[in-house]
């Protein structure tokens, strides 16, 4: 999988964050949750420009912010990830 900002979803929500090794990520988060995590999206970046992407992108979507990088799925954070896998495919 490409490192960058990832996209993980755990049921309604949605947590935007960036790693080199997002399904090393996503299997770590999966050990503290007990919905089946599932990787919605990767915008594939180098890492120093992945952190302001990622900055952007919670200030974009702070509206649906539920807790540190947990967002609602909200319509725009949805159809912002169908856009993402569109285009990255």
């Amino acid at each position: 999988m490409n490192c960058g900002v990832y996209f993980i979803g755990s049921g309604e929500f949605v947590k935007i964050g960036i790693s080199a090794d997002v399904m090393g990520r996503m299997e770590e988060l999966q050990r503290w949750d007990p919905v089946l995590l599932e990787v919605l999206a990767v915008e594939p970046m180098p890492s120093g420009r992945a952190v302001r992407r990622e900055r952007e992108l919670h200030w974009r979507f702070q509206l649906d912010r539920v807790r540190g990088e947990w967002f609602r799925k909200s319509p725009a954070l949805l159809a912002h990830i169908a856009w993402l896998a569109k285009v990255v495919a």
